[in-house]
């Protein structure tokens, strides 16, 4: 047995895989103890004949190509975690890159414990800082800045955990909320955080040329989006954890305002569209960056202009690389 399984789902990432793959091999555990899954979702570069190379080189790679674009990662990575054989299992997107002990690190935070998910600090400063193991076991449906941690790539996570639980992303966007709040509604434990060690390298473009996702984001992949974020709202309410529910709404608006901002979607179906979240959550909705609550006041009260005068301002926030940075090194 492996004692880990990797798992990079891929789509149109031939400028990046190299790096992304070699920060897999080049791990201090040792990559004769890692399980990689390279899955493809049909891609029209050069990344299917990346993905070949390493696989015919290394029998501990495994190879999976989609012969139909699913346009979103969820099934990519439910196939990895069927035929994953690691005792653990940690996922990559195939743009970024780990630190080269950052699977050694995790593999020894989990392993001999009782616990199910380790977490580590996602802090792009932590990346380069030295290296502080310390950690403690905390609730995340408690702390509300673990419960925002949707992310699925700066943990571990018990393979027998996953298997019990039949974890999956599905075929869905906001794919990976889903799976973290699968994972810790049925942990219904404490995780082990690391708030001092980051391993894990989150790469954000500047994506005006490129494509960043595997569908190219028009109003059709934004009702998509919207149809995920409310897919996730029919889930908490089902479950014993409704009292999550305003923290992790806003959380999804957050990131569904930054996309109608880079693609400025029409003022008014954006308003509608938030009304409509909005009603359908039936929860008040506080976020904590004011900008976020100053948008979504103003699509509330559905004033259009001001949604137009919000997309100019804040164009200049996201694509300023300086900004990105401090915006993203608050997550």
């Amino acid at each position: 047995m492996y004692k880990i399984s990797v798992i990079v789902p891929i789509y149109n990432r031939e400028k990046y895989l190299n790096r992304c793959i070699d920060s897999v091999i080049n791990q201090t555990i040792g990559f004769e103890n890692i399980e990689l899954f390279l899955i493809d979702d049909n891609s029209t570069d050069k990344s299917k004949s990346i993905i070949k190379s390493y696989g015919d080189k290394y029998d501990n790679i495994k190879c999976f190509y989609f012969s139909k674009n699913n346009g979103v990662p969820g099934p990519l990575r439910d196939i990895a975690l069927d035929n994953a054989t690691g005792k653990y299992v940690m996922f990559l997107d195939s743009d970024d890159y780990y630190k080269d002990n950052f699977c050694e690190v995790m593999f020894n935070a989990i392993d001999g414990t009782k616990f199910n998910i380790v977490e580590s600090k996602f802090n792009i400063e932590l990346y380069n800082a030295k290296d502080d193991f310390k950690n403690y076991s905390v609730n995340p449906l408690e702390d509300k800045n673990i419960l925002l941690d949707i992310w699925m790539w700066n943990k571990i996570y018990r393979k027998s955990f996953i298997d019990k639980y039949n974890i999956r992303c599905l075929n869905i966007l906001f794919e990976d909320v889903y799976f973290i709040l699968e994972c810790y509604f049925n942990n219904n434990s404490n995780v082990k955080f690391l708030p001092n060690y980051c391993g894990y390298y989150h790469v954000i473009h500047d994506y005006s040329n490129e494509k960043s996702l595997s569908y190219d984001f028009d109003e059709n992949n934004l009702v998509k989006l919207i149809d995920g974020l409310k897919f996730n709202i029919d889930y908490i309410k089902n479950s014993n954890y409704e009292f999550v529910l305003p923290n992790i709404v806003c959380h999804c608006l957050i990131a569904i305002f930054v996309i109608v901002i880079e693609y400025n979607f029409i003022p008014k179906k954006v308003a509608n569209y938030v009304i409509d979240i909005s009603d359908y959550a039936g929860v008040e909705l506080n976020f904590d960056e004011k900008w976020a609550q100053m948008f979504y006041n103003t699509c509330i009260k559905r004033k259009y202009w001001l949604i137009n005068l919000f997309y100019k301002i804040l164009s200049v926030y996201f694509t300023s690389d300086f900004l990105k940075k401090l915006h993203r090194n608050k997550l």
